[in-house]
């Protein structure tokens, strides 16, 4: 395995140049990347609106685990994705690569 790790660190290099042209693409993923965890938060506070309005109304219960584990995940998720934290954990990826050497 040790011989074929120089070999695989010149086939696949990373080139940090190549992501300067691309700044168009990253603007309008972003921009994509906000709407989508815009929308899926306020789908969340509908949803959790209506599941308020079930319970005042009485025809749904406060004490149901399964959904309060679901609401809480989705919101942990949106809220990384919206912190930017999951863009941190890839930039960390990054530098532990160019730093183990896997760049051009």
């Amino acid at each position: 395995m040790n011989k074929y790790l120089p070999q695989m660190k010149k086939m696949y290099t990373i080139d940090p140049g190549a992501w300067g042209s691309l700044d168009w693409v990253l603007v309008i993923g972003g921009t994509f990347a906000t709407l989508l965890c815009l929308g899926a938060l306020v789908y969340w506070i509908v949803k959790l609106s209506v599941r308020m309005f079930k319970v005042s109304a009485g025809t749904a219960r406060l004490n149901d685990p399964p959904f309060w584990k679901r609401m809480g995940i989705s919101l942990m998720l949106i809220l990384l994705f919206m912190a930017g934290a999951v863009f941190l954990i890839f930039e960390q990826i990054y530098k532990t690569m160019q730093n183990a050497g896997w760049h051009g």
